[in-house]
């Protein structure tokens, strides 16, 4: 505990016990509310020895000390509820609490309380970070160095399409269960401190977001800067931005949907096991293994809630759309002329000479750019939402 000289530096403490608010104002105030349920502060005391002495569960007689902690915590609850009512105005600000609201605070402190909180989270332990930076850095080198060098021609067509799904493998997997521990895990905790009144649930789901957020805009960045140029995608800066941008926008969907996996479940284990099955589908119909419109109807319309697909198709269309200089030299024409006609050369063969082939082949259309962005976006903003309701529900069923 705080010595004197400390504690006189305080202007606002909060006292907790056992989980729950047992008082939070000012020091004078504590002194009083102890006094008020019999547990005064002797005279030349130092108020902090006081509290924790007044709060402590002692080893030998813990269902007395039990019983104290919780008579004191319920009178300073009841006390909260006879302030808010008595105490009653018509304006307030942004800063402070509604005279019918059961928080301690207003929306605008818990937020930068929740931040700041959520924030340290992160930075506490720059290991964790540290790794995660190096792991990108790793699998970009790797990536720029199996695939290095790509020219435009047939083979290079096919290799950049690999790597451009890889890309989208890569921010999935790493990210997904990185988030996918979030809520479900600090659920307890949550439950403890929104029902002592000391945040919203609102509050709670967007600073834990926002405090996350720079970590998971860098690491796309970081991945295509090590690794794109030194496969030779699309040479153009403008190219190079606009795939940063879809797989930023990529990024938020998936850890959208780690979120949304976090608040359906309540544990960990259960959130590990949903999260693989229910993705599957989703994978298998990104446009790399599945050619686009080649399975039945009543499967189709998984790819319209694919963000594999949507991702998939805008970095194709990002990198070929404008390209016609695709080299068809390393194309191998059968030798038997019974079976390929001479005249015709390499174009009996199927060789793909502009970015437009490249996407007819492929069943995507370069019209859909703006289309798969919005998608993303939509499918971002709808799984958060979703994620809020479930963890929202919680609060209500644990009532």
């Amino acid at each position: 505990q705080p010595s004197s000289a400390i504690f006189s530096h305080f202007n606002k403490i909060l006292l907790v016990a056992e989980g729950r608010t047992a008082y939070i104002g000012d020091i004078p105030g504590a002194t009083n509310f102890l006094s008020e349920c019999g547990y005064p502060c002797p005279a030349q005391y130092n108020p902090a020895d006081h509290f924790i002495q007044v709060l402590t569960i002692h080893p030998t007689n813990m269902d007395s000390s039990r019983q104290k902690v919780a008579s004191i915590c319920e009178q300073f609850s009841h006390t909260q509820m006879l302030a808010s009512q008595m105490h009653s105005q018509d304006h307030y600000t942004c800063d402070q609490t509604s005279p019918y609201s059961p928080y301690t605070v207003g929306w605008l402190p818990q937020f930068w309380a929740l931040l700041w909180r959520g924030w340290l989270t992160v930075v506490r332990e720059p290991k964790i970070l540290r790794m995660r930076m190096i792991q990108t850095i790793f699998v970009a080198a790797l990536i720029a160095i199996v695939y290095y060098g790509q020219n435009a021609d047939q083979t290079g067509i096919v290799n950049t399409n690999g790597v451009l799904f890889f890309y989208i493998i890569q921010m999935n997997f790493t990210n997904i269960f990185s988030v996918i521990n979030v809520f479900c895990v600090e659920l307890p905790l949550f439950l403890r401190e929104h029902h002592n009144g000391m945040y919203r649930t609102d509050t709670y789901f967007l600073t834990r977001q926002l405090a996350e957020m720079p970590v998971y805009v860098l690491l796309p960045i970081l991945l295509l800067s090590v690794s794109y140029f030194l496969i030779h995608l699309n040479p153009l800066l403008e190219r190079f931005v606009i795939a940063c941008g879809v797989l930023e926008l990529l990024t938020q969907t998936v850890i959208s949907y780690g979120y949304l996996i976090s608040c359906m479940c309540s544990s960990l284990p259960m959130a590990l096991g949903v999260a693989g099955p229910l993705m599957l589908p989703l994978f298998l119909f990104g446009g790399l293994f599945l050619k686009n419109g080649s399975v039945p109807i009543w499967l189709g319309w998984i790819r319209y809630i694919s963000w594999f697909y949507y991702g998939y198709e805008a970095l194709l269309i990002n990198q070929w759309s404008g390209v016609t200089n695709i080299s068809c030299t390393d194309v191998v024409t059968p030798i038997n002329q019974e079976t390929v006609n001479m005249t015709e050369g390499v174009d009996s063969v199927n060789c793909l000479k502009t970015g437009a082939e490249v996407l007819e082949q492929l069943n995507f259309e370069e019209d859909n750019f703006y289309f798969d962005i919005l998608m993303l976006a939509v499918l971002s903003i709808a799984m958060r939402l979703l994620a809020f309701l479930c963890l929202l529900m919680k609060t209500r069923r644990a009532k």
